[in-house]
């Protein structure tokens, strides 16, 4: 018997479904592969956008992308700290 395509995107606790790289950039209004760049040289404590590596797919969770934005949230331009070290 032929597989469905009708296959449901993983979903979140939430219940969001998890994203592509590209949504997660459109999301993010960043380009994708900027998001790339910040996958593969990401560190364990930088800033970077948390993802799940399922095989060999990507995904990004949405609530995971909502608390990057919060993160990099603020007043004013001298109050960024890209390094975290304020």
């Amino acid at each position: 018997m032929p597989r469905s395509n009708n296959h449901q995107p993983p979903v979140t606790r939430s219940g969001r479904p998890l994203m592509t790289t590209r949504e997660a950039a459109t999301y993010l209004g960043l380009a994708k592969n900027t998001l790339e760049k910040m996958r593969v040289h990401g560190r364990r404590n930088d800033n970077s956008p948390r993802f799940v590596k399922m095989r060999a797919s990507v995904r990004y969770d949405p609530d995971q992308l909502d608390a990057y934005i919060q993160r990099n949230s603020t007043i004013s331009t001298s109050e960024y700290d890209p390094d975290g070290s304020k």
